[in-house]
């Protein structure tokens, strides 16, 4: 925008010269990201992760997002600006997730209907990963040419030496392990287009767990032991919904998960051997149209967040579940919980959102946003409240850091609050 000073269509200038006014306070100023000292803002229309964005490093080190047109890096907790990273404005940013040792971070590019992976590390040097399969695609990149342009990242596998991939084609699905040369080491196709959900890498990235949404409207989990190269399925007939959780750090034969019977009525918290597919209940809904969700388990596995709702979506109550005891501390209704991180073994710090409005609960909209601490010992506590989405970062220094929306409704700004 140009401001023309001193000039009016009655008078000349010489004559009526108007008071000094300095450009920068009529004008829109092109903020760089390296003036934004006072607030940290990034971009709500970023990539996809496959967490929930922004994503924290490993290590909580660093914050990474997008704004600008540019990757932005921040150090955390401290909000200072570490770097920045152009883009070209030809790619269109699909996916990013940060390697599992905090180092560097894998970036999903799209342009002219392909797919461009590459790793990039703190310092901004740029590793492409070239290839998937010269024999299927021909090409340095994916082709999203029939795929439905649905190529997700599913896990790191071992410990950040390759990487998981769920790719759709019109007629079938498969997943890939690809190296950081981008050769194949393990693939499974099927002759349909189901989709795999919540991977998850044992601790030593040897054993990925998965679900499978078939077109029947089953949900099985499977796992793919990649020394064995064999992708097996574990249960067979479930409904349920699946979060879970590598408890055996040594022999990884444990999963911890909400699983339903082939009757879709029963969900519940079970342990579920691997090698048998045999699955030890330990805490179980007899409610019809009930299903339980397992957010997030203490650093100690004792307990776990979780929570219960119906099929409608319209009640649900969330829980500490003792797994020692069984017993389990309701704590919040009406609200649905995305993000937790637990401070200690029996405190946990979650974002949620629900119902204040009666009308909003049967809409399906939420219109309460809310930052909450839970403890055992001293219960519930509130910390932020709004009407828009927050998105917990974590804690930090004494403080929970989280986003909510700016002024301008399609910036995040970063937010702390003493705990």
């Amino acid at each position: 925008m140009f401001l023309i000073i001193g000039c009016a269509a009655q008078e000349p200038v010489e004559e009526d010269p108007p008071a000094e006014v300095p450009v920068e306070d009529e004008e829109e100023p092109d903020v760089s990201i390296e003036d934004l000292s006072d607030q940290v803002f990034i971009s709500k229309e970023g990539p996809r992760y496959s967490t929930e964005l922004p994503l924290v490093s490993p290590d909580q080190n660093y914050l990474l997002g997008t704004l600008k047109g540019q990757l932005v890096l921040y150090e955390y907790p401290e909000k200072a600006l570490f770097k920045s990273y152009d883009i070209d404005q030809a790619y269109s940013l699909k996916y990013s997730a940060w390697h599992p040792r905090g180092d560097a971070f894998i970036i999903f590019v799209e342009s002219d209907h392909d797919l461009h992976i590459y790793l990039v590390d703190l310092e901004g040097e740029k590793k492409k990963i070239k290839t998937l399969d010269q024999s299927e695609y021909d090409t340095n990149v994916i082709s999203l040419e029939g795929l439905d342009a649905r190529v997700s990242f599913l896990d790191w596998a071992f410990q950040g030496e390759a990487l998981a991939l769920d790719i759709h084609r019109e007629e079938y699905s498969s997943v890939k392990l690809i190296d950081l040369d981008g050769r194949i080491l393990l693939a499974e196709d099927w002759d349909d287009r189901s989709f795999l959900r919540r991977p998850l890498a044992d601790p030593e990235g040897r054993q990925i767990a998965f679900t499978r949404y078939e077109s029947t409207g089953e949900e099985n989990l499977w796992i793919w032991d990649l020394d064995d190269q064999d992708i097996r399925q574990v249960t067979d007939g479930s409904k349920g919904d699946y979060p879970f959780y590598w408890l055996d750090q040594r022999s990884l034969k444990v999963v911890l998960g909400a699983i339903s019977t082939g009757g879709g009525h029963h969900y519940g918290l079970a342990h579920i051997n691997l090698e048998t597919g045999e699955r030890e209940w330990e805490y179980s809904l007899y409610q019809e149209r009930k299903i339980y969700t397992a957010y997030s388990i203490s650093p100690d596995h004792n307990f776990v967040l979780g929570v219960e709702r119906n099929a409608a979506g319209t009640d649900a109550r969330a829980s500490i579940l003792d797994l020692e005891t069984k017993e389990q501390s309701y704590f919040l209704d009406d609200y649905s919980i995305y993000q937790s991180e637990w401070i200690s073994d029996d405190t946990v710090i979650f974002s949620a959102s629900g119902w204040k409005r009666e009308e909003d609960r049967y809409s399906g909209r939420e219109d309460h946003h809310a930052i909450k601490l839970y403890s055992l010992e001293t219960g519930l506590i509130t910390l932020v409240e709004d009407e828009e989405r927050l998105l917990l970062l974590g804690a930090a220094d004494g403080e929970v850091h989280y986003l909510k929306t700016a002024d301008d409704a399609s910036l995040w700004v970063w937010q702390t609050k003493e705990l």
